[in-house]
């Protein structure tokens, strides 16, 4: 008497090693195949299999499977049972288990890299969701590590407010990227990471006290847009360029009031090293912009 039973997705990779006459049967609609299958996999849907017209050699080993298992895959396994007199096995996780199922076979030949690499992704990811995911990923930690180091170089020369800028954009990107890796939110990922991106340059060059100070900071702005057309697309990055450059003009409207309410002291070792601005040779950069250009061979700027 014929049976229908479940298969596990560990017996069909056995009858995969074993090279067995296995036919696999996606029991989808064309447009759910279509968008994703198990590769060895055949297209024959439940209704073409209700209407009587599927056939089968003999010695193949029959195997439905539907996206998560059950449903239209036990169904079409009664059905080809019932007609074709003959044992009959649907697919226990479907498609989408199949898949994770080879990832998690990959992972155990990955480097820990790879893994980290891949925490991020969902069992319908395609390709190039993945390599985004994947590359935001290992862009942003480095990127939080750096604010946190940057911001606690301001602390240690007294500029605290400058300082808790970086300091907090490294915390919140931390924990964006924690939110990420647990709850696998990418596109809260994505989105907070580009607007932290977009908006620590310019807070950091109102704190400094405007261009000339910041060295222009600002303009690391741009990094955001850009990453915004690697991860977003042409047409969206198009909005984050407008933010760029609505935030350059606002920092050039305020940038002659910032003098009057932020004067920072900085050393000229500070400046040469992380700040990159004009240096001077004697002075701290407070005391270079008074004495300007005004006797040469004792107060020299560098541009």
């Amino acid at each position: 008497m014929s049976q229908v039973k479940t298969i596990s997705l560990a017996e069909l990779q056995n009858l995969i090693n074993a090279k067995a006459n296995i036919r696999l049967v996606d029991v989808r609609s064309a447009t759910e195949f279509k968008e994703k299958h198990i590769p060895f996999a055949k297209h024959f849907p439940i209704d073409k299999i209700e209407a009587g017209n599927f056939i089968a050699k003999g010695d193949e080993i029959v195997i439905t499977a539907c996206g998560n298992g059950g449903g239209r895959s036990e169904r079409s396994a009664n059905m080809i049972s019932d007609k074709l007199k003959r044992d009959a096995f649907y697919l226990e996780g479907g498609t989408f288990g199949w898949y994770k199922h080879s990832e998690d076979i990959l992972k155990g030949k990955d480097s820990w890299i790879q893994r980290v690499g891949k925490i991020g992704y969902l069992p319908n990811d395609s390709e190039e969701e993945k390599i985004k995911k994947s590359s935001l990923l290992f862009m942003s930690f480095p990127f939080a590590i750096a604010g946190l180091i940057w911001g606690t170089l301001y602390f240690v020369n007294g500029m605290m407010l400058p300082g808790s800028i970086p300091f907090s954009y490294g915390i919140v990107s931390l924990l964006t990227i924690t939110h990420f890796i647990i709850w696998k939110k990418y596109w809260f990922f994505r989105f907070s990471q580009i607007l932290l991106i977009l908006l620590l340059p310019f807070f950091l060059q109102l704190s400094l006290g405007g261009f000339m100070p910041s060295s222009s900071v600002i303009l690391w702005a741009l990094i955001s847009p850009l990453g915004a057309l690697a991860f977003y697309g042409v047409k969206k990055s198009l909005y984050w360029f407008i933010g760029f450059v609505v935030l350059v003009l606002i920092a050039f409207a305020v940038n002659g009031l910032l003098p009057e309410y932020v004067k920072w002291d900085i050393s000229e070792t500070f400046i040469n090293r992380w700040i990159f601005s004009p240096k001077c040779t004697t002075h701290s950069y407070a005391k270079c912009t008074t004495h300007s250009h005004s006797n040469p061979a004792t107060d020299k700027l560098i541009y």
